[in-house]
């Protein structure tokens, strides 16, 4: 689970860079990152309900 929640992270970050460095942001690009980001809490939280132990990225838990 964890490995799924750092693939999830990554995929988010890096909707988030392309869509900063698209000039014109249309609204396919917003829903991505946003269903990017959703993935990542949804995995994140459930990981946490179930006590999942091991490494997080402490920068990605900021965010």
């Amino acid at each position: 689970m964890l490995e799924t929640i750092d693939s999830a992270a990554a995929d988010w970050e890096s909707a988030k860079q392309t869509q900063q460095a698209v000039r014109e942001v249309d609204d396919e690009l917003v829903a991505q990152t946003e269903l990017a980001g959703a993935k990542y809490a949804f995995l994140y939280l459930e990981a946490r309900r179930r006590k999942v132990k091991g490494h997080i990225q402490a920068s990605i838990i900021e965010h």
